[in-house]
This record gives C-alpha cells, structure tokens and sequence, in this order.
C-alpha cells in the first residue's frame, strides 16, 4: 500500500511542474477497526490554503476527516438528507402497507380525497394517532413542509399512528 501512496505522491508532483496544477488529496481509513493512518499530499499553496483559509494543518484537517469517515464524529452527517418528495412516498407507501395488512379480504387503495366515506366508513378502519397538527388525514403532499411530512413520517415508523378497526358502536 505504501508503494501506491509513494507513486500516487509522485504523479502528483509531476502534474503540478507539467501542468501547473495545485490541489491535494487525503485517504483516511474507512473504519475504527482500519489502524492506517491517513495518507495525503499537498502542493505548496494547496498546503498554504489550508493555512490561511481553513486555519489547519494539513495533518489536523486528515485527523478530522478521519473522525468523521470512520462514524467516531456523531455531530456531522455523512449522509444526504432525504428529499420531501422521497419522504413524501415513504408516508403514503407505509400508510398503503399497512391498510392492506389491515383489509385483507377486499383489494383496497387509499382514498385521501374521502377518507371518512369511502375508508372509515366502508371497511370500519381509521388511522389513530395521526399527528393532531396536521389534521384532518390527507395525502401527505398536502399537508405541509418537511418538517410536517417529517413528523408524519416518525409517526408512521414508530407506529404512533396505526390502522385500528372501529367497534360497532364507533361506526355509528
């Protein structure tokens, strides 16, 4: 591995005096079992960057993206956020899983549009403990920003809100 690092180094300093080129590259290890220590090479106002606009060492900035590439940094996400339209399908997805888990002897579709008649009403089901700000039950789409589709969502994943079938006496 050494021998890669040792060649990558040396075509990087050939492509700086061949092509003028600045920049530099850091490899840090995948995980805490990995017990490499980072590998990096900086051309010289690459090195000078990181000195005066991000006040580091090139050392200290290979340390800190090893902490968080290897999981150890708990306050910085590797990952993208999820977007509200991926968010938004998530919700109505689960909420179609689990009315058909629910109704099993009739092929049935979630009807956002009428809800009370053609879901509570027809099959005696109606979704408890949806969230009590984004009332009344509506498509998802409909009823906010990420934040309110979001707190949707954790009310789906944790089962807060569930299909629950009415006794006689709820349906009148």
């Amino acid at each position: 591995m050494l021998a890669s690092f040792a060649a990558m180094d040396q075509e990087w300093m050939a492509l700086c005096s061949r092509l003028g080129i600045e920049g530099f590259y850091i490899a840090v290890r995948g995980g805490v079992e990995d017990l490499s220590g980072p590998k990096l090479f900086f051309s010289e106002k690459a090195e000078k960057f990181t000195h005066a606009v991000l006040d580091l060492e090139p050392q200290r900035l290979a340390l800190k993206l090893t902490f968080v590439v290897s999981g150890l940094d708990t306050n910085v996400s590797t990952t993208q956020p999820r977007s509200l339209n991926k968010m938004i399908s998530e919700c109505r997805t689960h909420l179609q899983d689990e009315l058909e888990n629910k109704i099993t002897d009739h092929k049935i579709t979630m009807n956002y549009a009428n809800y009370e008649r053609s879901i509570v009403k027809r099959y005696g089901v109606t979704l408890q403990g949806w969230p009590s700000a984004l009332l009344p039950v509506r498509n998802p789409s409909c009823i906010g920003g990420r934040e309110q589709v979001q707190a949707l969502l954790n009310a789906l994943d944790n089962k807060t809100c569930t299909w629950t079938t009415l006794t006689e006496d709820e349906l009148r």
